[in-house]
C-alpha cells in the first residue's frame, strides 16, 4: 500500500485547528453565559457554535467520547468557578502501613 507523504501531518493539522477554534469558541460562551448570569441548561439550550454544522463526537469510543455539551458544560464550569478538581490519589496512597 502506498501512501501520499505528509498526508497524516496535514490532515492532523487542520484536525488540531479546527478543535482549537471549537475550544476558544465554547469558551467565549461559557463566559458570556456566566457573566449574564444564566444557568447550565439554560446555556447548553441556547448555545450556537459555529462548529456545530460539521461536529462530530470525538474520544476514543467506546472508551471515552468527549460531546459538544460537555466541552460547554466544561467551559460553564471554568467561567463560573464551579468546576471541581478531580482528585488525584498520590503516589504513596497505595503503600499500606506494612511498607507492601
Amino acid at each position: 500500500m502506498r501512501r501520499v507523504a505528509g498526508v497524516l501531518a496535514v490532515s492532523l493539522a487542520v484536525v488540531l485547528a479546527a478543535s482549537a477554534l471549537c475550544l476558544s469558541e465554547a469558551g467565549e460562551v461559557g463566559r458570556v453565559a456566566a457573566a449574564e448570569g444564566r444557568s447550565l441548561e439554560d446555556m447548553l439550550a441556547g448555545a450556537r457554535l459555529t462548529e456545530d454544522a460539521g461536529y462530530e463526537p470525538g474520544g476514543l469510543p467506546p472508551f471515552v467520547t468527549v460531546g459538544r455539551d460537555d466541552v460547554l458544560q466544561w467551559a460553564w464550569e471554568e467561567a463560573t468557578g464551579s468546576a471541581v478538581p478531580a482528585e488525584v490519589p498520590r503516589a504513596d496512597s497505595a503503600v499500606e502501613e506494612d511498607g507492601w
